[in-house]
């Protein structure tokens, strides 16, 4: 992969790793309180928020290994 492909690519996982783990965590502390306190009814969306949530955060740990494994692919420097 060259140069150019490999900066894009991960200037685009970059961004994916930044908004699915800002409204990972979002859903997650939002989603989490109301269910372990156990909200009574069932008119509240605390389970829906702490799924999509954790969802967010698992695309976003996705993104970080891709981000990874594109760095540990790179070529080294050369010298000249």
């Amino acid at each position: 992969m060259n140069g150019a492909a490999r900066t894009f690519l991960s200037a685009i996982l970059c961004v994916l790793l930044v908004g699915f783990g800002l409204c990972g965590a979002w859903g997650t502390l939002v989603g989490l309180p109301g269910v372990v306190r156990g909200s009574g009814g069932g008119e509240s969306f605390d389970g829906a928020f702490l799924v999509c949530g954790l969802i967010g955060l698992a695309i976003a740990g996705l993104c970080w290994m891709a981000i990874a494994w594109l760095e540990r692919k790179r070529p080294p420097p050369s010298g000249e």
